[in-house]
C-alpha cells in the first residue's frame, strides 16, 4: 500500500517531527510504501521519499498557507491513502490529531494574548479539516476527550511509539539518579517537582534549552547537574542512567520524552493529566507512577530513587516501551486506512 503522509521534519527531531519520522519508518517495516509530504529543515528520510514544501513559518498566516501548498502536493500523489498527521487538509482519509487549544491546560499566565489567538484560530482550521477527513484519531484519551468536547468529534485512539531501535537495558550509576528532561519553563514544571524532591538522596539532572530566563534561575538554584541543550544520542543516554524520570507538566498531550524514558529501562513519574498516562495500561504499569501535583511528583520520585524493587520497576517500564514501538503503532492506523 502506498501511503501519503502529512507532516513537520526537524533535525532537531522534536516531538512532531518524531511522529512523522517514525510512522513512515514503522509502515516501511510492514512492507508498505510511505510517501512524506513535509515542512521544516530536514529534507531527507531513509525509509521514503520526501517531498519538502517549505521551513516553518512564523505566523498563523504563514501556516495557513504552508498546510495549503501541503494539501495541493499531497493531492497530486499517486498515493492509495492520505493521511495527515499536521494541517488543515479540507480532505484527507486520516487525521492524526495531538491535541488543540493547550492554553486551556497550561498554568495561568505561561501563554501570551498573542499565542492564545493563534492557538485558537489554528484549532478552528483544524477542526474542519478532522471533520472533513474519513477517519480521526486522537493520539490519548485526554486527546479524545478535548476533541469530543470542544471539536463535537468523536475520535478513535492510537498511541504514539518509540523507535525500537533505542529500546535498550538501564546502565548503572553509583548513586541513585532523577532525571528532569524538558525545556527549562514554567510549563514543564521542574520548580515544583525540585521543591519536594530530596537532593540529599539522589543525584538531579536536567536537560533542555532556557525559555525563561528567571525561572530558570530559580530551578538551577536547587542541588543539580544541568546539562543544557542536548543532543539526541546524549539525551538517549540520560534516560539510560536515570532511575527515575519526572515528566512535571501537567499539559502534555501525549509526552514523547515520557514513553522513550521507558523505553531506556527508567521508572516513570508523570501527572495524570498527561496523555501518556491516561491510557489504562499505561497507569497500571509497575514502572510508572501517575501523580495529581508537581510536589507530589517530587515526593515520589525521591521515595523510588533507591527502592529496593526499583530493578522490577525497570525491566516493566521497557516492557511497557516495547509493546509500543511505530511498527506497532503503523498496525493499528493500517486497519483503519481505506482499502481501494
Amino acid at each position: 500500500m502506498k501511503i501519503g503522509l502529512y507532516g513537520p521534519l526537524n533535525e532537531e527531531e522534536t516531538g512532531p517531527s518524531r511522529v512523522t519520522s517514525g510512522l513512515a519508518t514503522g509502515l516501511a517495516k510492514l512492507g508498505h510504501e510511505p510517501v512524506i509530504v513535509s515542512y521544516g529543515n530536514m529534507h531527507s528520510h531513509p525509509e521514503a521519499p520526501v517531498h519538502h514544501v517549505g521551513e516553518r513559518p512564523g505566523s498563523v498566516r504563514g501556516y495557513l498557507d504552508l498546510h495549503a501548498e501541503g494539501e495541493r502536493v499531497l493531492s497530486e500523489l499517486n498515493v492509495d491513502v492520505t493521511h495527515c498527521l499536521k494541517g488543515t487538509a479540507t480532505s484527507c482519509d486520516v487525521r492524526t490529531v495531538h491535541g488543540t487549544l493547550t492554553f486551556l491546560r497550561a498554568p495561568l499566565g505561561t501563554y501570551s494574548i498573542r499565542e492564545m489567538l493563534g492557538d485558537s484560530i489554528m484549532s478552528y482550521y483544524s477542526r474542519k479539516s478532522a471533520r472533513s477527513s474519513d477517519t480521526v484519531v486522537a493520539t490519548s484519551p485526554e486527546v479524545a476527550n478535548v476533541l469530543q468536547r470542544w471539536w463535537r468529534v468523536d475520535p478513535e485512539t492510537i498511541p504514539l511509539g518509540i523507535d525500537e531501535e533505542i529500546l535498550a537495558d538501564d546502565v548503572p550509576t553509583d548513586n541513585p539518579t532523577v532525571f528532569l528532561p524538558g525545556r527549562i519553563s514554567e510549563k514543564k514544571g521542574q520548580l515544583g517537582v525540585l521543591k519536594t524532591l530530596d537532593t540529599n538522596v539522589c543525584d538531579v539532572h536536567l536537560a533542555g534549552s532556557v525559555k525563561d530566563e528567571p525561572y530558570a534561575e530559580k530551578v538551577l538554584n536547587h542541588d543539580v547537574t544541568y546539562h543544557g541543550y542536548v543532543s539526541r544520542v546524549e539525551l538517549l543516554d540520560l534516560y539510560q542512567r536515570a532511575d527515575v524520570t519526572v515528566v512535571g507538566s501537567t499539559h502534555e498531550f501525549f509526552s514523547v520524552t515520557a514513553l522513550e524514558a521507558l523505553a531506556r529501562s527508567s521508572t516513570l513519574v508523570i501527572t495524570d493529566t498527561c496523555g501518556i498516562a491516561t491510557y489504562d495500561h499505561v497507569a497500571a504499569c509497575d514502572g510508572v507512577r501517575t501523580v495529581a501535583t508537581q510536589a507530589e511528583a517530587g515526593r515520589v520520585a525521591t521515595r523510588l530513587a533507591d527502592h529496593e524493587s526499583l530493578p522490577k520497576y525497570k525491566r516493566a517500564a521497557r516492557d511497557l516501551a516495547a509493546g509500543m514501538t511505530w511498527r506497532w503503532v503503523a498496525k493499528k492506523y493500517i486497519t483503519h486506512y481505506p482499502e481501494r
